[in-house]
């Protein structure tokens, strides 16, 4: 396939990270990834389940979302460095390549299905980041939640439902992120030896050619 035959414009197709996350759908997540946060939810949901006490449910809650709101805070500057890896050592030679080739599974190019996979991650710890600090802003005794239900007659049922609903949510959050991290951290191995393998089939092709290096 000849360079001029792409289609440039597909590269800039995605104008937000929505738009990205909703193309990076079609990305299939490991099994393994979603064996575990199956199993956090059916974890939590026993350990709500026989917990009789809403405050020691609403002080765990609250508990993982300061760890959480702090780790994924300091991880996401180790996103950035490896996605700035991939970015700044990728040749120009090996990014046509996989813009070239389609990934069957996805439907995109190698070179998209390679960035998505990172980018979205991104996204993932923004999100998790963006539910932990709401929760500690919000999840207070004195915060805005609590303040909100307080001018209702079922308090109890709300309380009770809503804090168990949350850590959940929140311990379910975790252990998905904490693959995806895993993930990340494959893909970016994966990407680096791409680009080695790269140079070396190049360099074997010069030299097959006679091409003095």
């Amino acid at each position: 396939m000849k360079l001029g035959s792409l289609k440039h414009e597909e590269l800039l197709k995605e104008k937000t990270l929505w738009a990205i996350y909703k193309r990076s759908l079609s990305i299939k997540d490991s099994i393994f990834n979603w064996s575990c946060g199956i199993l956090v939810f059916i974890l939590f949901f026993a350990y709500c389940w026989v917990e009789p006490e809403t405050k020691n449910i609403h002080n765990l809650l609250l508990k993982l979302a300061e760890l959480g709101f702090n780790f994924a805070v300091s991880i996401l500057g180790f996103l950035i460095a490896g996605f700035t890896i991939f970015a700044s050592l990728a040749k120009p030679a090996l990014l046509l390549t996989m813009l070239k080739h389609p990934h069957k599974s996805s439907g995109m190019s190698y070179l998209k299905y390679n960035f998505f996979t990172l980018v979205r991650v991104f996204i993932y710890f923004l999100v998790f980041a963006a539910l932990q600090i709401g929760i500690i802003a919000m999840g207070q005794p004195e915060g805005l939640i609590y303040a909100l239900i307080k001018r209702l007659s079922d308090l109890e049922s709300i309380l009770y439902f809503g804090n168990r609903f949350m850590l959940i949510l929140s311990a379910t959050f975790w252990v998905f992120v904490l693959m995806q991290l895993k993930s990340f951290v494959f893909n970016v191995h994966h990407i680096v030896m791409t680009m080695i393998k790269f140079d070396a089939v190049s360099h074997n092709a010069r030299v097959r050619d006679g091409e003095q290096i």
